[in-house]
């Protein structure tokens, strides 16, 4: 992979659970990518700023917003940067609506 896109790609994790968080922010900043970790849907929102490169990786079901009303927000909002959804509970009615 190209380092240049390293150097100025985030990734962003919005999960509420700690320990997930901890293991995927290990994951990626031992790939040395640049991290941002949020534990709810409603903190990631107030600071997401799509202009930044990137993607996210969003938990499907937190407490408050799900990350699927993440999603619908993002949308609203014109954002383009790429969702990657996490869940331990899905199902095929949720992997559609993604």
């Amino acid at each position: 992979m190209n380092t240049k896109i390293r150097d100025i790609a985030v990734i962003r994790v919005v999960d509420d659970d700690e320990d997930v968080q901890k293991a995927i922010r290990f994951l990626l900043e031992n790939e040395e990518w640049r991290v941002q970790v949020y534990s709810s849907g409603e903190q990631f929102l107030i600071n997401e700023a799509s202009s930044v490169p990137g993607c996210i990786i969003l938990d499907i079901q937190m407490e408050g917003m799900s990350g699927l009303e993440v999603q619908r927000e993002l949308a609203v909002r014109g954002s383009t940067v790429p969702v990657i959804f996490l869940t331990a509970h899905g199902d095929v009615p949720m992997a559609v609506e993604a």
